[in-house]
């Protein structure tokens, strides 16, 4: 079964010319229970999906990820055990960031289900991305002994590219060049043996 859901949305274009916003209707597909406890019918799924899906939402999550993208530039790396001060702080806001990817990583998987539904959470392979970023957030602030921290916080450089998702056409010319990988891939081998050829006509 099916969930429908009618989310009204503003357009950020009118927004950003200081223009009556313009309320649009987006009409969202999702599983009829997520988790096989909250219905689609209820009050409470209702309000998730039209939080997760607005518009006041997703610039919040685009400035989240803007505000870790910049933590990321300043951070002092030759400081990695964060014995300054100036680290300590970097560290304490990049674990606010992580607070809220998990609470929007929850609200997600309540919003569209895990994977039974075809719109549901991990059928979109972006989402992965951002389910890596999570773990990792995760697992970098648990204190179990014997774990490579460091290089959970390496993972950290992935943070960014959780705004491919709020960019649809972004998407898709990233998705559109990893598809020519392959053709890409005969041109290389292509122009090795070209190169071989001439290495060869030279040798002699």
């Amino acid at each position: 079964m099916e969930g429908i859901f009618f989310v009204r949305t503003s357009s950020w274009t009118n927004i950003v010319r200081c223009r009556r916003p313009f309320t649009q209707v987006k009409i969202c597909i999702y599983d009829a229970r997520s988790f096989y406890i909250f219905d689609h019918k209820s009050y409470f799924r209702s309000f998730i999906v039209k939080f997760t899906e607005s518009s006041e939402f997703q610039h919040i999550s685009l400035a989240i990820i803007l505000q870790t993208t910049l933590t990321l530039v300043i951070y002092n790396y030759e400081d990695p055990n964060s014995a300054t001060f100036y680290n300590q702080l970097l560290d304490r806001i990049n674990s606010y960031s992580t607070y809220f990817y998990i609470v929007e990583f929850m609200l997600q998987l309540i919003t569209k289900g895990v994977f039974l539904h075809r719109n549901s959470y991990f059928r979109d392979a972006w989402n992965w991305l951002d389910f890596m970023v999570v773990m990792a957030g995760l697992t970098e602030m648990t204190n179990i002994p014997n774990l490579p921290i460091k290089g959970f916080r390496a993972l950290r450089v992935l943070r960014p590219l959780k705004s491919i998702r709020q960019f649809p056409r972004l998407r898709k010319l990233i998705s559109g060049l990893l598809s020519s990988i392959p053709q890409l891939m005969n041109a290389l081998f292509f122009m090795l043996f070209v190169f071989l050829q001439y290495g060869i006509f030279g040798s002699q």
